[in-house]
């Protein structure tokens, strides 16, 4: 998968080459899905001597294009070939089973990088492509159609189902027994701007009886550390183009940035927009990369203080 040489292990750390220099701009990207993979991406095609190390709190990379993408489609697993040649370059270093928050702390990362991103697995108003995509695939979706080996089937079906829109659920409701009966929603409405709207729950709600409820919202984003403006509501922190507010030098990519919207496609415009920001800051002199930093140099030894180091 990912060539590996040397290896530096803290908790069975995986340590994929870079190349130490002393005078570049040090980039530390936390996450490794794709929203951390295009953002290092973009910084490493629009710097010329930028070392990107990215952590990752499990043992391997690519987040849920691993882990929360069905086998049978490819076509969206492909991505993964773009994140392997990212990760081939000798300016990029992966370090895997380190949890920030835990094994390291974000002022650590701070002290030790130029830069710092946090990126997790979401749009610039001004590329309409992500939205574009999504209507065409909408639209062909709705007038294809349907198969004639399946239409008797599907004529005949006693159950059917359909996407309900713009709904978030407030209470599982429960009958006398104990078990489920139904699903108490609020209605939402969008708010914002094109692009970058949201939506925004209204007073109404619907009931919709059911008998079995099954979750499939995965994400929320955290605050890892208490210097950050997150907004627990929304659970994103706060920012603008990924530059997050107040804090120089520090960044967001994809959903902690976004909230949980959107797909693989709006994730890295998420992630160019921060990488080409990083860079942009870089070049303005707004990070000054001329104040020494020992980038992954200093984490290792911080980590192997902790007693957690084994060499391989």
């Amino acid at each position: 998968m990912l060539g590996v040489g040397r290896m530096l292990v803290p908790r069975g750390l995986v340590l994929v080459r870079s190349a130490y220099m002393s005078t570049v701009p040090r980039v530390c990207v936390v996450g490794s899905g794709p929203a951390g993979f295009y953002t290092a991406q973009q910084i490493l095609k629009s710097h010329a001597t930028a070392q990107v190390d990215m952590y990752e709190k499990l043992p391997t990379p690519f987040g849920l294009v691993r882990y929360g993408v069905a086998p049978d489609h490819q076509e969206v697993k492909n991505c993964i070939h773009t994140f392997t040649q990212t990760a081939s370059q000798d300016r990029f270093t992966f370090l895997g089973n380190v949890e920030v928050g835990r094994d390291v702390m974000l002022d650590q990362l701070r002290a030790a990088y130029h830069s710092v991103v946090l990126a997790s697995l979401d749009s610039s108003p001004d590329l309409p492509r992500p939205r574009k995509r999504l209507l065409e695939l909408l639209a062909k979706t709705a007038l294809e159609e349907p198969n004639p080996k399946l239409a008797a089937s599907y004529a005949s079906a006693t159950r059917q189902w359909s996407l309900q829109f713009l709904r978030s659920p407030v209470e599982v409701l429960a009958s006398e027994d104990g078990s489920v009966s139904g699903l108490k929603l609020a209605k939402n409405k969008l708010e914002g701007k094109e692009g970058q709207q949201r939506a925004v729950a209204t007073k109404e709600t619907e009931i919709l009886e059911c008998g079995l409820v099954l979750r499939s919202i995965g994400y929320r984003g955290c605050a890892v550390d208490a210097s950050l403006p997150f907004d627990h509501h929304t659970a994103t922190i706060a920012n603008k183009e990924g530059r997050v507010t107040d804090q120089p030098g520090l960044y967001v990519s994809g959903w902690i940035a976004t909230g949980p919207v959107g797909v693989i496609l709006s994730t890295m415009t998420s992630g160019f927009t921060t990488g080409k920001a990083v860079v942009a800051d870089i070049q303005a002199a707004t990070v000054d990369i001329n104040q020494h930093k020992e980038g992954k140099t200093a984490i290792h030894r911080l980590l192997a203080e902790k007693g957690s180091w084994t060499l391989g």
